[in-house]
């Protein structure tokens, strides 16, 4: 048995008690991955608080919830340092950007507010700074400095180029890229690639969770 993690959803960043940005990641890849590699491996699925797909409960997954960006990085770094995982699947949808503070008439505030702010504002201005790559310090996080990772990235409506592009930006030992103009209700295509070479093109979401199974055996 493996020992693995698989990230999933979205992060949320809150800007007060009922308002927050995130992204449409719903988490339904993730959970078909997780039903297929937690039959003969150990799980820690670290997901949304949102997400609207899970795995289906076994004894050899562990679900922990995360929130935002901070959270989700947090947790990441203690999993991976003090536990000697074989690999980590990282799908979660990670925000670009939190935010800084909140300028409301002139004055400045950081979030998260406690209360709602007020709809009689004419303007509200959120300041938003950058954030890190959590998957760039995936092996530097964890026990295990051979782990395998495994990095997801999706593009829209995106040329040749512009995807190698991309996969060459990510810093795993594989990627799987899929493009928004190749998921439907029926087909969600993937493409793997390894050292920024493609090696398989898979149809869905079971062909992938079935070829990740295969490679846990062989890793």
């Amino acid at each position: 048995m493996k020992k693995i993690i698989i990230t999933a959803g979205p992060t949320c960043e809150q800007i007060d008690r009922i308002r927050f940005i995130t992204n449409i990641s719903s988490g339904r890849t993730a959970s078909a991955i997780g039903n297929y590699l937690s039959k003969k491996n150990l799980i820690t699925y670290i997901h949304s608080k949102n997400v609207k797909y899970l795995p289906e409960k076994s004894k050899n997954i562990k679900f922990i919830k995360f929130g935002d960006f901070k959270s989700l990085n947090e947790i990441l770094k203690e999993k991976l340092s003090r536990n000697k995982y074989d690999c980590v699947i990282h799908l979660a949808a990670v925000s670009d950007y939190s935010i800084n503070k909140i300028i409301i008439n002139g004055k400045k505030y950081f979030p998260p507010l406690k209360r709602k702010i007020s709809s009689e504002h004419k303007k509200i201005t959120l300041d938003l700074k950058k954030n890190f790559k959590i998957i760039d310090r995936l092996r530097e996080y964890s026990k295990n400095k051979k782990i395998f990772t495994i990095g997801f990235k999706l593009t829209s409506n995106a040329k040749k180029d512009l995807i190698i592009k991309a996969v060459r930006k990510i810093k795993t030992d594989m990627v799987i890229h899929n493009d928004t103009s190749q998921i439907t209700e029926k087909k969600h295509i993937f493409k793997v690639f390894r050292n920024n070479k493609m090696m398989e093109k898979l149809k869905n979401e079971k062909e992938l969770s079935i070829y990740l199974k295969n490679l846990m055996e062989e890793i």
